[in-house]
């Protein structure tokens, strides 16, 4: 990545990286075949990052409402955390466009797959929390998760998406 490359994705993520090399290591999807080669790819920070995004939702909802039992609260978790949620996330913080791909993949539209960009998301929060602690990852997620934090507050007794939907249609307006 280019010092202009990094610089716009560190305004968008809301935070300097000391270790830009975590944050290119979170954009580099298997499909480059670096590991094979000695380098790395998104896989290990996805890993980290799904539990670190789970923490930082899990709390949120723990300190947002004293009300809410845990069935209501579990609810809410796994429509924020499910992979539709993050890769929205993704596509309003345009990781997209960021992302290194095989050839292939890229082709095939892998910059727009939320299968693709929820991990992805998953694993710049990962490389955000081990290169700026939980404040780093903590900040970047309330940022971007404020708005369906905020719908599913609203809508407790309401799953985000419908289960019939074949297109994960949402039951409450996420905004986007």
């Amino acid at each position: 990545m280019t010092t202009r490359d990094l610089a716009e994705i560190f305004l968008l993520l809301g935070h300097q990286f000391a270790k830009p090399e975590l944050l290119e290591e979170a954009l580099c999807h298997p499909s480059l075949d670096r590991r094979r080669r000695g380098g790395c790819d998104y896989q290990r920070l996805e890993f980290l990052g799904d539990r670190v995004l789970g923490l930082i939702i899990s709390t949120a909802l723990y300190k947002g409402d004293a009300q809410a039992d845990e069935g209501a609260l579990a609810v809410r978790f796994n429509n924020l955390v499910r992979r539709e949620t993050v890769a929205r996330v993704a596509r309003l913080v345009g990781l997209g466009a960021h992302m290194r791909l095989g050839k292939s993949e890229d082709r095939q539209g892998g910059r727009d797959k939320p299968a693709i960009l929820a991990d992805v998301c998953e694993a710049v929060i990962g490389a955000l929390y081990l290169d700026g602690g939980l404040p780093s990852a903590e900040a970047f997620v309330l940022k971007y998760w404020a708005d369906f934090l905020a719908s599913t507050s609203e809508a407790t007794n309401c799953l985000l998406y419908t289960s019939d939907a074949a297109d994960d249609t949402p039951c409450v307006d996420l905004g986007g």
